[in-house]
């Protein structure tokens, strides 16, 4: 019996004297479950060809095949499977296998895959319910158990990913990582977990814990991570791209080089943080606070910084072209080398700032506070700024530290 047999199998009913029973029971289905996927793991190419045999079957019972291998993962996940004295089921897979010549195989090898692979197709028949109507609201998959359900255990899908790699590191994120796109892991503790380089786009992230947590090369483009915490997780060279991160903290997390293009970071908390070199282009920042943050080479073009918090931050060489950043605090940040040009910095506060070589041609400083700031060195020169930079209305720059002699000269002839 091929795969797809056995899948519609799990779900078909017959008439008995006792009522309407299920064809195939747990305890046989289970064993079944062992013997289909308890050896290799599902490609995408296989669960692809699994799901447009079903989907060819008019009124396949999709609810019922979700039902069934959604109580196998539970179970499994409580070690229904393998926590026994008797025979287990991994165990009589296991001896099956080695008849058949293959060896170097343990039992949690086989627990391990036939878990993963259940994981698999139940990730794959989330996804598929949530672009249809009459099942979105049926068919959701939740790894870690749904909040506030019976059967939440925020650390579950933590253990399950640990589990996975007590005799391979990575094997979770080779087997699974690629599937986990649309997943909802809302109020899971992942607490150091290892999902680097994974396919988390669209993702349901929101309230999910990731302190420590490893999500390099992630894809998380259009994932939800609202209200979540990445508090020192890595998130170096991910992508984070039309994401939504809104009050979420990322408080001394790594998202260097990462891609954060139109993400909105509404009131997100970035404190210490180090963004070096990541792609804010079109970003939503209105509120963020990057206090002290290290944002140097950073690239800002089209963001929206209304109201975000920059002290201490670093921005050198940073791309602040054409911004608005009236009334925003930049006090005691690294501007050295960033390119400001065209900026509004109306009303801003510079004071404190390090302006060594930054480029304020056509910038508006109107009414900014200036006290204290540095606006020179041999190392980086002088600032740039030209006759279309508005220096009305400024203030501090009596207390500002290296002034140039010509925009000295400038001021007093205006």
């Amino acid at each position: 019996m091929e795969a797809a047999e056995h899948l519609k199998a799990w779900t078909q009913y017959e008439e008995t004297e006792d009522g309407r029973q299920l064809v195939i029971l747990e305890g046989e289905m289970n064993w079944q479950i062992y013997d289909l996927l308890g050896f290799g793991r599902l490609t995408p190419e296989i669960v692809e060809y699994l799901m447009g045999l079903l989907t060819k079957k008019q009124d396949f019972p999709w609810e019922q095949l979700f039902k069934r291998l959604e109580n196998f993962y539970y179970n499994w996940c409580k070690g229904k499977f393998i926590d026994s004295a008797k025979q287990t089921l991994p165990q009589k897979k296991l001896q099956q296998l080695q008849q058949y010549g293959i060896q170097g195989l343990g039992q949690r090898e086989v627990d391990i895959y036939t878990r993963l692979n259940v994981m698999i197709l139940l990730l794959v028949l989330h996804r598929y319910a949530k672009g249809r109507d009459d099942l979105k609201q049926e068919i959701v998959f939740y790894p870690s158990g749904q909040t506030g359900a019976d059967n939440f255990e925020e650390y579950q899908l933590t253990r399950v990913i640990n589990y996975s790699d007590c005799f391979q590191l990575g094997t979770f994120n080779s087997v699974v990582g690629q599937f986990l796109s649309d997943a909802n892991l809302s109020g899971a503790d992942l607490k150091g977990a290892n999902l680097s380089g994974t396919n988390l786009s669209y993702a349901n992230l929101s309230g999910a814990y990731f302190g420590l947590a490893n999500l390099s090369g992630t894809n998380l483009s259009y994932a939800n991570l609202s209200d979540a915490y990445f508090g020192g997780a890595s998130l170096y060279g991910a992508n984070l791209s039309y994401a939504s991160l809104s009050a979420t903290s990322l408080y001394g997390a790594n998202l260097s080089y990462a891609s954060l293009s139109a993400t909105s970071l509404y009131g997100a908390n970035l404190s210490y943080a180090s963004l070096s070199g990541a792609n804010l282009s079109g970003a939503n920042l209105f509120f963020a606070v990057f206090d002290e943050a290290n944002l140097s080479s950073a690239n800002f073009r089209g963001a929206d910084l209304g109201e975000a918090n920059l002290r201490g931050a670093n921005l050198s060489r940073a791309n602040l072209i054409f911004l608005d950043l009236s009334y925003v605090n930049l006090s005691s940040a690294d501007l050295s080398g960033a390119n400001l040009k065209g900026a509004n910095l109306s009303r801003a506060n510079l004071k404190g700032a390090n302006l060594k070589g930054a480029n304020l041609s056509g910038a508006d400083l109107w009414g900014a506070n200036l006290s204290r700031a540095n606006l020179s060195q041999k190392s980086w020169g002088d600032m740039d700024w030209d006759e279309n930079t508005n220096w009305e209305n400024v203030e501090g720059l009596d207390t500002a530290v290296n002034v140039p002699e010509a925009l000295k000269k400038q001021l007093r002839r205006s």
